[in-house]
C-alpha cells in the first residue's frame, strides 16, 4: 500500500503508457534507406514495434473542475461597533474563533477592510460616529487653492525670449533631418557609456578630464631634505680653530713644492741634451738602443 500510495503522488500507475522518446533503446534507423529500393524505416523503438510503445499513450491527469473566479471568494464579514457600548459580551465570544469574521471599532474602519469583506455589518451608534467624524474632516480641510481670495492664480507671464535658442536649435534640427553632415556632427558630440550606472550617453569630449584638483598654500616650499633635518641633527659640532686650517693649508702647499723639485730633477733638461756629448737615447722598434 506504501509504493502504491507513492506512486500515485508521482503521477505512475501500472496502465501507463510511454512515448517512444520516453522509452529505453536507441533512436537510430533500422536499416540505411539510401539507394535501396527499399520503404523508409524510422527509429528501431517506434510505435507498434514493442509492447508500451504508443502514438498517443494514457496518462494520469487530473479530474478537478474549473471553478469560476467569483465562487472562489471565501465568505467573510466585517463586524462595526462603537466602543463597548453597543455589543455585549455574547457577540464578542461568538465571532472569536470564526476566521471569515472581523470585529473593529470605528477608529479601526479603512477601505482597505471594506473593499476586502463580503458583508458589513454596523451598528448604529457606529454609523452615526462615523458620518460624525466625516463631517468633522470636510470642515478641517485646507483650502485647495493656497491664495488670499481661495480662487487658482493666474498663469505667470513668460519672458520674451527666454525659449528662443532652444527654438533655434530644434528649428535647426528639423531642417538637418536628411543633413548626413548635420547629424554626423551631431552624432560625434556624444558616445555611449559603458558604466552599469550612470548616464547612458556622455560626451565625447570631456572638458574637465585634465583637471586635477591642486593644494595652494602661501608658505614657501620645503627643500628636499628639510624633512629628514631633525633625525639627523648633529647636536654637538666639531669646532674648529683658524690656526689649524692655517697649519693644514701650508703643509699642503709644502708637501706640493716637494713633489714638483722631485719631478724637475729626475728628467734631465733640454739644454743638458743639446750642450752635452751626446744625445738621449732613442729605443727602436727591435728593442735596440741607438745614439
Amino acid at each position: 500500500v506504501y509504493w502504491h500510495i507513492r506512486r500515485s503522488l508521482a503521477g505512475w500507475t501500472e496502465r501507463m503508457q510511454l512515448y517512444k522518446w520516453e522509452w529505453p533503446g536507441s533512436s537510430k534507423k533500422v536499416r540505411p534507406q539510401a539507394k535501396s529500393g527499399r520503404a523508409r524505416m524510422g527509429w528501431r523503438k517506434a510505435c507498434g514495434k514493442y509492447l508500451g510503445v504508443q502514438t498517443w499513450p494514457l496518462r494520469p491527469h487530473s479530474w478537478a473542475s474549473k471553478c469560476n473566479a467569483r465562487r472562489r471568494h471565501c465568505p467573510s464579514a466585517l463586524l462595526i461597533h462603537e466602543g463597548h457600548n453597543d455589543v455585549n459580551e455574547n457577540c464578542r465570544w461568538a465571532t472569536a474563533h470564526i476566521t471569515g469574521v472581523r470585529r473593529t471599532d470605528v477608529a479601526g474602519v479603512n477601505a482597505y477592510l471594506l473593499l476586502k469583506h463580503r458583508m458589513v455589518l454596523i451598528t448604529l451608534k457606529a454609523l452615526q460616529q462615523l458620518l460624525f467624524e466625516l463631517q468633522q474632516q470636510q470642515q478641517q480641510r485646507l483650502p485647495r487653492y493656497a491664495t488670499p481670495d481661495g480662487r487658482p492664480a493666474p498663469p505667470p507671464v513668460p519672458v520674451p525670449g527666454w525659449a528662443d535658442e532652444w527654438l533655434e536649435i530644434k528649428a535647426r534640427e528639423r531642417a538637418a533631418k536628411f543633413d548626413r553632415k548635420r547629424i554626423r556632427e551631431l552624432a560625434a558630440k556624444w558616445v555611449w557609456s559603458s558604466e552599469p550606472k550612470g548616464l547612458l550617453k556622455l560626451p565625447r569630449v570631456d572638458p574637465l578630464k585634465g583637471f586635477r584638483v591642486a593644494r595652494f598654500s602661501s608658505e614657501e616650499a620645503p627643500t628636499p631634505g628639510s624633512k629628514y633635518e631633525e633625525l639627523y641633527a648633529d647636536d654637538e659640532p666639531l669646532e674648529e680653530d683658524e690656526e689649524d686650517i692655517e697649519q693644514v693649508a701650508a703643509a699642503l702647499e709644502a708637501r706640493d713644492r716637494e713633489e714638483a723639485e722631485l719631478l724637475t730633477d729626475e728628467w734631465p733638461r733640454a739644454t743638458d741634451w743639446a750642450g752635452g756629448s751626446g744625445s738621449p737615447a732613442v729605443i727602436s722598434r727591435g728593442g735596440n738602443a741607438c745614439s
